[in-house]
């Protein structure tokens, strides 16, 4: 009873977590080295979890020191690593070698496949989703009932209905896939890094996670088409930032997204000399603001018009023109951004609907 007593004091102490807790308190007990029994005592789990609560706070102590940024991670989508889908081997494998910048007749269709074995994997682990008994039909929607969402170009549906004398497959109800909880896909998932942030241990976690519960009142600031030749867009911008200035926890991230100019950037446009000149006044005016400029970051993402050799996703970065901006990552058009253990991935594109 004094051991359980202990482990439920450790548990205890994070409340949003306990599961992670005990798993992490198991492996250390089933890694200590003077057990000679299957009988736990109170002075095993003692020592256990003061090692435990002592690797804590020297992660508290240097998380204080350091500033909020470390907390935050920006990942470039030409760096985020590639994985494939084995339908039979029923496994995922991770793409080796570089890859072309120009791509192959089959490129296009394998984008599509690709996209359908990764949706197709996890729909297939539903308990009500049942693979279908025909490969290739003639379909006839009609006037079937289509279920709540945002449907863009390429989207994948699942398609509920009866299969005519005709050989017509006849669609009563089109939708999306269902959903799967984001915990059960990482544990059928564990050790894929799919988000190229790195693989986390359990103790990783359980220390992000308490990180995650104390920046409760963190936010980030996602704002789009800064026009920054617009002397309208730029007034209204500074007081977005002056608004900021003023609140009780300044946001930690500042994500601005494209266009950043109110004309293409295309091969007619020969004014980058004065779209760098308006970068440097934006940077003037986040140093203008103390508190922004010492405990935010900036984020800049191009948006479909903006300088770049390509108008193809993911686009390059704009560095030629953030670089003398402060605190400022300037990425691709798509990229991937992790505070603590949440992630999140944007990019800027008028969505064909």
């Amino acid at each position: 009873m004094d051991a359980l007593d202990e482990i439920l004091s450790f548990v205890n102490r994070f409340p949003d977590a306990e599961d992670e807790a005990i798993d992490l308190l198991l492996d250390q007990l089933e890694h200590e080295s003077s057990l000679k029994s299957s009988i736990i005592d109170k002075e095993s789990v003692n020592r256990v979890t003061s090692v435990l609560l002592q690797a804590e706070a020297a992660a508290e102590g240097d998380s204080g020191s350091a500033s909020n940024h470390s907390a935050i991670r920006v990942i470039d989508a030409f760096l985020v690593p590639k994985f494939r889908y084995d339908s039979i081997k029923k496994h995922f494998y991770q793409h080796a070698g570089s890859l072309p910048i120009h791509g192959e007749a089959s490129a296009k269709a394998a984008l599509y496949r690709d996209r359908f074995l990764l949706l197709f994997q996890r729909v297939s682990r539903d308990q009500h989703f049942s693979r279908p008994s025909f490969d290739v039909v003639n379909s006839e929607f009609g006037s079937c009932e289509i279920t709540t969402g945002f449907f863009t170009e390429n989207t994948i549906v699942v398609a509920e209905g009866e299969m005519l004398v005709d050989g017509i497959f006849q669609v009563i109800t089109c939708g999306f896939p269902p959903l799967e909880d984001r915990d059960q896909s990482l544990k059928l998932l564990a050790g894929y890094d799919f988000f190229g942030g790195g693989t986390l241990k359990k103790e990783d976690t359980l220390r992000l996670a308490d990180l995650e519960k104390r920046a409760a009142n963190d936010m980030f600031v996602i704002l789009s088409d800064i026009w920054l030749d617009n002397e309208e867009v730029m007034g209204k911008l500074e007081v977005v930032l002056d608004g900021f200035e003023s609140v009780e926890v300044v946001p930690s991230l500042f994500v601005f997204m494209g266009n950043f100019c109110s004309h293409p950037c295309n091969l007619s446009f020969h004014s980058f000399s004065s779209l760098r000149l308006q970068f440097g006044k934006l940077g003037q005016m986040i140093a203008a603001h103390p508190r922004l400029k010492e405990h935010s970051r900036f984020l800049f993402i191009p948006g479909p018009d903006d300088a770049g050799p390509s108008t193809v996703l993911p686009r390059d970065p704009l560095e030629f023109l953030v670089s003398g901006v402060l605190n400022t990552w300037s990425l691709n058009s798509m990229d991937c951004v992790m505070l603590d253990y949440r992630e999140c991935s944007s990019f800027e594109l008028n969505l064909a609907v």
